[in-house]
């Protein structure tokens, strides 16, 4: 067993990335869960930055520290930026950014893998859609939700992600639609 996985390890450092992910796709699909962590962990112990391929198309860059996601975590598309995402120790921090149409489409900021401050969301007209606080992954503060054409349409607070506090609902041409009140 030992000699068959250190055979891998020493084909997969001299193979294209095409047949390296041919290599790792099979493996997992052996049924031995533990044989796939453990090429992956090896794996990803080579390198400090990672390039998938898929059809010989560069669909992500990943940056590699000890073994973990650290730095940047690029994901492509028919050559353009689908996302960046930042990773410190394989968890999430920062700003992680969306594109639709090489535009930023969603901007989440996170912290320790959780949702942790503002997160800015795009329609496709380039206006804001919706602009939600949270607060180690709960909504807290206020959530504001726009129309397409950029008028807003809802605005909800929350204290640690309940509702609390006055939600206003409005009209398309700005007239007060719904008022409510929440103590939470």
């Amino acid at each position: 067993y030992r000699f068959n996985f250190l055979t891998i390890i020493m084909l997969i450092n001299d193979l294209p990335d095409d047949i390296v992910i041919f290599i790792v796709s099979f493996i997992k699909n052996t049924g031995n869960y533990l044989d796939c962590r453990l090429v992956n962990r090896y794996f990803r112990n080579l390198f400090h930055l990672g390039l998938i391929f898929r059809e010989s198309k560069l669909k992500a860059s990943i940056k590699f520290k000890r073994g973990l996601r650290h730095g940047e975590y690029i994901t492509y598309e028919d050559g353009e930026i689908t996302s960046i995402r930042n990773y410190v120790m394989n968890k999430l921090y920062g700003t992680s950014c969306y594109y639709y149409g090489n535009k930023p489409f969603i901007l989440i900021n996170y912290k320790n893998n959780w949702r942790h401050g503002e997160k800015v969301e795009m329609n496709v007209n380039g206006y804001v859609k919706s602009k939600e606080n949270y607060f180690n992954g709960s909504f807290h503060g206020k959530q504001y939700y726009y129309y397409d054409n950029g008028k807003i349409h809802y605005i909800k607070n929350y204290f640690n992600g309940k509702l609390n506090g006055y939600q206003k609902e409005y009209y398309e041409n700005g007239n007060i639609k719904n008022n409510k009140n929440y103590n939470n």
